[in-house]
């Protein structure tokens, strides 16, 4: 960060003259166009928008913000992201050269800590994964501001802007400045972002880069308001399922997560196929009950299905069954991650839910690749390797064999499911040669 050295980066026309671009569009604009166009977003590792000169702090000024903004683009495309805002009480203050110099080095002291300790998807549950984070760093004459972890301010907009008189000789009217009216201490909770602006400390906050929706349950009540109408449910059990449902030149991907900690990683393995068949894919998720417990349907980036799903489609003998229409429409089922009891559930032929039931009553003709998961003890079990050699030898299934690093468990040994990049370079291969 001290060093003043610039990257080796270089734009992918494959021109070195220059490491800076200047583009005449939003803040998210720019990032969009710089990991789609001017850059390969693989060596891109981190975004940061900004430094705003102004704070970002309040859920409703983070908003409205298009710095942070461009740091949810970042997140979005599957980057790193930092929105970093310089805040101010004293205007007069924030302009002098000191207190520029001491937010820009404090600024930069935390985004190397933030780089550097970027939490792990091996060691934190869905809820604690930032996608990114917000920070607000105080102009102010002294140096090393107190930094908090914080949340957001709950606060709504009042007055924004105020109304200025304009004399006759401009013309008369009105014209309105920026000044907005800002809560008082009284009104601001203790280890939020706007407390940490108002006493002049700087604010770290994480965050999910998504909108939250009311879960869809108001049916009586919008047949009582809206009589004539007819509210649209839209839940898997009622959409098109099987060969209906199949996209002419797309690939249908089905992936099966188990009750391994590695199913944080179904979104980024969702995403990263996606990318890799470049949005010529149309997923689907087939998630077991305990799979759930590692990441929430909504941030899958596709549908997802579960055994529920089975039992609530079926009423009648002539309704489809899931899991059969689940077969007709995949090209391939991925199952990323293969805990160790469903790697035996498969092996001997069970299927007590929709993934196992999907998967016995599969096309022979049609590909399967295991991911398995599960502790170093349990991989180096006897059984382990019994019943792969069976998926292998007997149903032609493809294994991605795991990895050796630091599990969640805290244990140190091969068992790490393959990285989600990996698994997506090898669905593409498998699909490919297979239609070859």
């Amino acid at each position: 960060m001290e060093s003043g050295e610039t990257s080796e980066i270089r734009h992918k026309d494959g021109t070195d003259e220059q490491v800076w671009s200047l583009l005449e569009a939003t803040p998210g604009a720019c990032v969009n166009v710089a990991l789609h166009h001017l850059y390969d977003p693989d060596e891109i590792d981190l975004v940061i928008s900004g430094p705003n000169y102004g704070r970002n702090a309040s859920s409703s000024s983070t908003l409205s913000s298009g710095t942070v903004g461009a740091a949810l683009d970042g997140a979005l495309l599957g980057k790193k992201s930092i929105a970093l805002s310089f805040s101010f009480i004293d205007r007069e203050v924030a302009f002098l050269p000191e207190s520029i110099s001491n937010a820009s080095e404090t600024a930069c002291n935390i985004l190397q800590s933030l780089w550097e300790n970027w939490p792990s998807l091996s060691t934190h549950s869905h809820h604690g994964i930032p996608d990114l984070y917000n920070v607000n760093v105080p102009l102010r004459r002294e140096p090393n501001p107190p930094i908090h972890f914080t949340t957001f301010h709950p606060g709504s907009y009042g007055p924004v802007y105020q109304s200025v008189e304009e004399t006759e000789s401009s013309g008369g009217g009105r014209r309105f400045v920026f000044k907005p009216k800002l809560p008082t201490h009284q009104d601001v909770k203790q280890g939020t972002d706007t407390w940490a602006v108002m006493n002049q400390m700087a604010s770290i906050t994480p965050m999910l880069a998504k909108y939250h929706c009311v879960e869809y349950g108001l049916e009586n009540e919008f047949a009582r308001v809206f009589p004539d109408l007819h509210a649209a449910k839209t839940t898997p059990t009622s959409r098109q399922l099987g060969n209906s449902a199949r996209i002419e030149g797309q690939k249908h991907i089905l992936i099966g997560a188990t009750g391994s900690v590695a199913s944080i990683k179904v979104p980024i393995l969702v995403e990263k196929l996606k990318r890799i068949f470049d949005d010529k894919v149309q997923i689907r998720v087939v998630a077991t009950q305990y799979a759930q417990h590692f990441f929430k349907k909504e941030d899958a980036g596709c549908e997802v299905f579960t055994d529920e799903n089975e039992w609530e489609s079926w009423k009648k003998v002539s309704d489809p069954v899931l899991h059969i229409e689940l077969r007709n429409w995949a090209d391939i089922m991925v199952v990323a991650p293969l805990d160790a009891n469903t790697l035996g559930k498969l092996a001997n032929g069970a299927c007590d839910n929709l993934l196992t039931s999907v998967l016995r009553a599969w096309d022979p003709e049609r590909p399967v690749v295991l991911c398995p998961a599960m502790n170093t003890f349990m991989w180096n079990h006897p059984f382990t390797a019994k019943h792969l050699q069976h998926l292998e030898g007997v149903l032609r299934y493809r294994i991605v064999p795991p990895i050796s690093k630091t599990l969640a468990c805290g244990d140190v040994g091969i068992g790490a499911m393959a990285e989600p990049r990996d698994i997506a370079t090898y669905v593409q291969h498998v699909l490919l040669t297979d239609n070859n």
